[in-house]
């Protein structure tokens, strides 16, 4: 099956992008507590966990993606 890769550069480039924003997010609460000396709350973890497993979830659909047919 031929790939269009300029499609699946685009989505894998999209995907990657998306991880980012997410982690960030959902990082974003706990990481500024922690500075601030404030207690984490059991939402901030849960949100840096969720945070985490998107990142790596999209990023292995995005290698998913470029990854070559053979």
């Amino acid at each position: 099956m031929a790939k269009n890769r300029a499609v699946l550069g685009f989505l894998a480039d999209l995907l990657k992008n998306l991880s980012f924003a997410t982690f960030g997010l959902f990082g974003f609460g706990a990481a500024e507590k922690m500075v601030k000396g404030a207690a984490l709350t059991s939402s901030d973890v849960v949100f840096a966990v969720l945070g985490s497993v998107l990142f790596v979830g999209f990023n292995a659909v995005a290698l998913w993606l470029l990854k070559d047919d053979e």
